[in-house]
């Protein structure tokens, strides 16, 4: 029923707002997180080493199944991507079309605006041709 469904759909009356005030300290702790956190995979080397510590190379051990799973991963995203891209993309251009076809219309509309004379301009037209023959008429 109505009485059961919030007064608000981005805050339900009840229960107090969805969305809490974050102070000043929190967004600025945040923030610096989210600094730290995007700089991460550029400025930190990786810092688990081989067991064998006489080496003292990395261990790559891992890295050809997290490759594999990887690749796994992305051709099932592969298949589903293009269908939902190309009908996006699709939408897309079927919006763009429609937007050219209104433009064309418009731009139609102010180039014969543009050709067409006004009625004063028509008037003053008429005028000068009406001399001319007038004048022609004298000389002849």
């Amino acid at each position: 029923t109505a009485a059961d469904e919030p007064a608000s759909l981005l805050r339900d009356d009840s229960q107090g707002e969805t969305f809490p005030a974050v102070s000043g300290l929190e967004a600025g702790h945040d923030m610096e997180n989210i600094i730290k956190t995007s700089a991460l995979p550029h400025d930190l080397t990786p810092r688990v080493t081989s067991l064998d510590t006489d080496e003292g190379k990395l261990s790559r051990d891992d890295a050809p199944i997290k490759r594999r799973s990887l690749e796994t991963g992305e051709e099932a995203g592969v298949e589903k991507c293009p269908e939902r891209g190309i009908k996006e993309l699709k939408m897309i251009i079927d919006g763009l079309d429609r937007s050219n076809e209104v433009i064309v219309r418009h731009l139609h509309e102010y180039e014969k605006s543009q050709a067409e004379l006004t009625i004063g301009e028509k008037i003053e037209l008429i005028n000068e041709l009406v001399k001319y023959q007038d004048h022609h008429a004298k000389i002849l």
